[in-house]
């Protein structure tokens, strides 16, 4: 009696599940390969630069001389034991002896290369770089630059493409080189809002999703990396509408891959900034389930964000204070808490901008001005401030800007049970038919995320489990998403929701659980 009654208590149910994540990522990490362990940030300027290094037990900074300077785009990536291979400003890119990497002469043109340049990029995750999935030795750098650009009888600058280029560390000697042919090849031709890049793992644990917003809309576009090409672009049209270039906002995946959080600019006489976010199905590619996330703040707003290591707690920062959010909660913003708060006897020291989750599980967080140190969320999966914010407790050896680099969750594996949970060929899904819904469990209201092949209409289905169809709804090829309401009298229990068209078909169990 006394063992049921503890765990039917929620609050202390959801500790001990927290613990259980927190402890399974932290034994993960004995055999984690380690792409992000040494961070190389710095000034606009090029002089000496801080080397973190996260191959010890606390986080090292060493002084660095390098050529390169940055400002907001920075993005590097080490080898599987721990040693950076290269980094980039987003005008050039360097070895790990710090010298130019080969055939990096003319990476990424455009007017915002020319206007920043020598200085360091000036687009926040302008820059991201990921492992060639089934290619040992070789990264896909991804990257954009901008253009002068007539958005609304407006002038204006934005990037117009997001492009890569096809890195082999078997060149120059192991210090690695563009591979011939393979510099500046476009993904996406289209106008986007600035940086914010950004991937996670396929579900297979192997390729990957490279997500991207679009300008001046609600669009989404979304590539897929496989071990032989890149596979879209796909769109969807999804959550609010960026309508304003602030260039100071961030975007990023939970550490499960599952959850999705992005800043943008919806008003152009206020500069407005919200965040949105969603669920990520990394099966399918697609976003579902928007929320947003309501900051009270009405100005100095940067939007920097994280996740805890387990998923749940949401971090958002303004210049002036850092919020935390409760991921797993229904009504996610009536969970806000203010965990920091800039110290105005410290100007301009002490504001918030870029977040970071660390190999060791810690959050750490830019200043909004040049600085030598960083602040860092010590137990960022901990409930309000016992997350413990500490403001200035890693001491760097030379100033920062504001960024530290584009990363992402390189350990990150499959999805078990998902339909893309196994290594297959790219002929053996096709990823122009996917299909996913989320809450689940529900209340018998949830949304559907789907892509149908191309020109053709789709089916739902909904069925008990003795095979009576109980709910079915039409669903247009023009579409990605729905709301699904299914009818009042049907009861708690276990389902089975099917999506077809042609002859393709996809069954997903639904639990609908009623109050």
């Amino acid at each position: 009696m006394v063992v049921c009654k503890w765990f039917n208590d929620r609050l202390l149910l959801s500790t001990v599940l927290a613990c259980f994540l927190i402890f399974t990522s932290l034994s993960k990490q004995v055999s984690a390969q380690k792409e992000n362990n040494q961070w190389m940030i710095g000034w606009e300027f090029p002089t000496d630069h801080s080397l973190l290094d996260f191959n010890t037990i606390s986080p090292i900074s060493n002084l660095q001389s390098s050529g390169l300077a940055f400002f907001l785009t920075n993005a590097s990536i080490c080898d599987t034991s721990g040693q950076l291979l290269f980094y980039t400003n987003g005008h050039v890119i360097y070895n790990r002896n710090h010298d130019s990497l080969f055939n990096t002469s003319g990476i990424n043109p455009g007017w915002a290369t020319n206007y920043y340049e020598p200085y360091g990029m000036g687009i926040p995750q302008g820059a991201f770089v990921i492992p060639k999935p089934g290619n040992s030795g070789q990264y896909l750098l991804f990257y954009e630059s901008a253009e002068i650009v007539v958005l609304d009888s407006v002038t204006g600058t934005s990037p117009i493409n997001l492009s890569y280029s096809l890195i082999d560390m078997s060149l120059d000697g192991g210090l690695g080189g563009i591979v011939v042919g393979t510099k500046n090849v476009n993904a996406i031709n289209d106008t986007l809002v600035y940086g914010r890049i950004t991937g996670v793992k396929h579900a297979n644990g192997r390729d990957w999703w490279i997500l991207v917003h679009h300008y001046n809309d609600d669009e989404y576009y979304s590539i897929l990396v496989t071990p032989t090409g890149i596979l879209g672009p796909y769109t969807q049209n999804i959550g609010r509408f960026h309508l304003f270039e602030r260039l100071v906002m961030q975007s990023c995946f939970s550490p499960q891959g599952d959850q999705f959080v992005i800043g943008l600019t919806v008003n152009k006489q206020t500069l407005e900034n919200v965040v949105d976010l969603f669920d990520f199905d990394r099966c399918s590619g697609l976003l579902s389930n928007h929320r947003e996330i309501e900051i009270p703040d009405t100005v100095l707003l940067s939007s920097g964000c994280s996740f805890s290591p387990s998923g749940r707690w949401l971090y958002v920062s303004t210049n002036k204070n850092i919020y935390q959010y409760d991921t797993w909660d229904t009504n996610i913003n009536a969970t806000r808490s203010i965990v920091s708060t800039w110290d105005t006897t410290q100007l301009p020291h002490r504001t918030y901008y870029h977040h970071l989750l660390a190999p060791d599980g810690k959050i750490y967080v830019t200043n909004w001005f040049s600085a030598d140190f960083l602040h860092v969320i010590n137990e960022p999966d901990l409930q309000g401030v016992a997350c413990d914010v500490v403001h200035e407790q890693v001491q760097l050896d030379a100033l920062n800007t504001f960024m530290m680099p584009n990363a992402a969750n390189y350990n990150l594996g499959a999805v078990t049970g998902s339909i893309c949970d196994s290594l297959t060929s790219i002929n053996e899904i096709d990823h122009n038919f996917m299909f996913s819904l989320s809450p689940n469990p529900n209340n018998g209201n949830f949304i559907i995320s789907y892509f149908l092949p191309q020109n053709k209409n789709g089916r739902l289905e909904v069925y008990d489990l003795n095979g009576k169809l109980i709910y079915h709804l039409h669903l247009p090829q023009w579409s990605s998403y729905q709301d699904i309401q299914l009818p009042n009298e049907i009861a708690s229990g276990i389902y089975n929701c099917r999506m077809s068209s042609m002859n393709h078909t996809i069954n997903i169990k639904l639990v609908v659980v009623k109050d």
